[in-house]
């Protein structure tokens, strides 16, 4: 499985992280330039908690 091209990481790792480490994942998608001064995601500090929740599920759900 590929993961998103923004995060520019397999959908492996990206799961690994929504697995073991939420509170990473939930700061990534909030403000990807704090990890990565050229991240290419754009960040989405407007997503609420039950957002960021909602798509770590998904994530971990997906995972392979």
């Amino acid at each position: 499985m590929v993961g998103g091209s923004k995060s520019e990481r397999p959908f492996e790792v990206v799961a690994a992280h929504a697995a073991h480490n939420a509170d990473y994942v939930r700061r990534y998608v909030s403000d990807p330039t704090n990890f990565f001064a050229g991240a290419k995601m754009q960040p989405h500090p407007h997503y609420s908690d039950e957002q960021l929740d909602a798509l770590i599920a998904f994530i971990i759900a997906e995972r392979p």
